[in-house]
């Protein structure tokens, strides 16, 4: 199976709320770092892999996993940030065996569940940036 990060990702470019990141995007969505420069914007987010759960076994012998993924959100403005976080975090509530189609494959989402937004503060270095974070529990399969 492929990165649960990768078919969040794909969902999220889906549905508009992020974009590939490209010399004019914006809200551009990284997978496993959120880099910085001069080429890169200020408003980001990225999607990391995080200790998930297994939970529990069905009688077919496969187990039920729930995948850590943890969002992460940049932005120069606190109140964009927040209204960025709080947008998709609201969306991915809703989600309910939704099918993403990536790299060829189906993808079902099947729930994801999610804790409470963590602002973060202004992000380490030469420029004033806030961060917000939200881990999710993401359950996924393919559909075969």
């Amino acid at each position: 199976m492929i990165c649960p990060t990768a078919i969040l990702k794909e969902y999220l470019i889906g549905v508009l709320f992020l974009q590939e990141p490209s010399g004019s995007s914006t809200w551009p969505v990284y997978s496993q770092s959120l880099p910085d420069g001069d080429s890169i914007e200020d408003d980001a987010c990225c999607l990391f892999d995080v200790v998930g759960d297994k939970d529990g076994r069905l009688m077919t012998g496969t187990f039920i996993q729930h995948f850590g993924i943890r969002l992460k959100i940049r932005s120069k403005e606190y109140q964009d940030g927040w209204n960025k976080i709080n947008a998709i975090a609201e969306d991915l509530d809703t989600i309910v065996n939704e099918d993403v189609v990536y790299d060829g494959n189906t993808y079902r989402l099947h729930n994801v569940s999610r804790e409470v937004i963590t602002p973060l503060g202004t992000e380490a270095g030469t420029k004033r940036r806030w961060l917000f974070a939200v881990p999710f529990s993401v359950t996924v399969s393919r559909i075969v």
